[in-house]
Formats: C-alpha cells, sequence, structure tokens
C-alpha cells in the first residue's frame, strides 16, 4: 500500500517512542509529588501513594491515576465524586504537561499500529 521504504518510519518510530519515555520519566520523576500536592484534597490520589508506595512500579501507578484524575474526573465516580475545582488548582501549565503526556503516547501507539499495518498490508 505505502510505496516508501518502511524502514525509515521504523526508526522514525522507534526514536519518538524512546524520547517520549524518556520525557515522561522525567516530568513525573520532578512533578509527579508536586501534582500529588495540588490534588491532596482527593481521597483517591491520597489512597494511591499509601498503597504504591515511591518505587519504580508504585511510581507508575500513581503516575496513572493522576492521567485519569486530570483527563477525565468523572471516571471515578464509585469511589469519589472528583469536582472541577479540585483539577482546576493543579497549575495550568503542569495540567498541559500531563495531557501533552498522554496525547503523545496514543500518537506514538497509533503510528506504532499504522506502522505494523504498512509493514503487513
Amino acid at each position: 500500500m505505502f510505496d516508501f521504504d518502511s524502514r525509515w518510519l521504523s526508526v522514525a518510530v522507534s526514536v519518538a517512542l524512546i524520547v517520549h519515555a524518556a520525557a515522561s520519566y522525567i516530568f513525573y520523576r520532578k512533578y509527579l509529588e508536586v501534582i500529588e500536592e495540588f490534588l491532596s484534597d482527593v481521597e483517591l490520589v491520597k489512597k494511591h501513594r499509601d498503597a504504591y508506595g515511591n518505587h519504580f512500579l508504585g511510581r507508575r501507578m500513581r503516575e496513572i491515576a493522576i492521567v485519569f484524575v486530570i483527563m477525565v474526573p468523572g471516571m471515578y465516580k464509585r469511589q469519589e465524586v472528583i469536582p472541577m475545582w479540585k483539577v482546576r488548582r493543579v497549575p495550568a501549565a503542569l495540567r498541559f504537561g500531563v495531557k501533552f503526556h498522554f496525547y503523545s503516547s496514543v500518537t506514538v501507539v497509533s503510528s506504532m499500529a499504522l506502522l505494523y499495518y504498512a509493514q503487513h498490508a
């Protein structure tokens, strides 16, 4: 279907994946606790911090919880209703960083799926 050399696309997607993973790790390493402080009134964030701790996988679980609290706060209606004013207390730059990393991960995964389709079509 595609008439270009897909090896260059593979290299580009691989580089994008590595850059995204490194940038995400650095961003959350620096700002995870700061974002959690702004969301300290949210019981879900406190429970995730206490349950998962500060080791590598625990931090990833806390990052996922923060992403979902900021992106779709209505998702947790059964556990806790998270009002938007609590989410808006997080500075706009940090909310933008969380949303940027979420959307860039969606873009990288979509690119990987398109690459797979291009090579196997």
